[in-house]
């Protein structure tokens, strides 16, 4: 026993003796923050437009993706992985309208020419692209400003329709008309943007209101 308080008094005057800071330091506590991998996707989901078939995430030039729906041929974002692009297909982005009113100043003396362009157009229109919900035009009085407005299901809907419209009438569309201005209603993506910069639209927000 005396010698076990020996060792006990020499073991607690070398603590005593202990210059500050030394010993065992306390824990630290770190925050923690726990990341949990991607879900991943295994379906695309129904084509938001003509609900018949399943979308298809495709392989695109450049190392991107698509999703592509193999009924009506409606397209969504561009992405740099197969996920992602699956990603953009199942989002509800694929479902908010995009709309926009169109100003243009007629050609001098090609109002029956701007008649025929839209009959032609029109029916191409509603026969090609599901997308599109609504396409209205209209004609000033004096038959120098025409406006038209077009409703779209989505974002990607306008992408198809702009892809489709340039090579079939782009050309003769801008002969006749020429844009004054642009305004643009919804939540168009970047890609409708880029698409649309050159002529400086004016992008709104909705604010209120309803539709029946």
């Amino acid at each position: 026993m005396g010698k076990s308080l020996k060792k006990l008094h020499v073991f607690l005057d070398a603590e005593a003796k202990r210059t500050a800071g030394d010993g065992i330091r306390p824990i630290e506590r770190v925050p923690l923050k726990i990341v949990l991998p991607p879900r991943q996707l295994h379906y695309a989901r129904l084509c938001p437009f003509c609900r018949k078939a399943r979308g298809e995430i495709r392989s695109l030039p450049r190392k991107q993706f698509q999703g592509v729906c193999p009924k009506c041929g409606a397209t969504g974002p561009k992405r740099e992985s197969q996920q992602e692009a699956m990603r953009a297909w199942n989002s509800k982005s694929m479902s908010e309208n995009v709309y926009w009113v169109l100003e243009f100043a007629v050609d001098p003396g090609r109002f029956e020419e701007l008649k025929t362009l839209m009959a032609e157009l029109v029916e191409a229109t509603q026969k090609n692209e599901v997308g599109m919900l609504d396409n209205h035009w209209a004609i000033s009085d004096d038959r120098q400003v025409c406006h038209i407005y077009e409703r779209f299901q989505d974002s990607a809907a306008v992408m198809t329709h702009l892809q489709w419209f340039g090579p079939n009438f782009g050309e003769r569309f801008m002969k006749i008309l020429k844009p004054t201005r642009v305004v643009i209603y919804g939540t168009p993506s970047q890609e409708v943007k880029d698409a649309f910069a050159e002529f400086k639209p004016v992008y709104m927000a909705r604010l209120g209101g309803f539709r029946r």
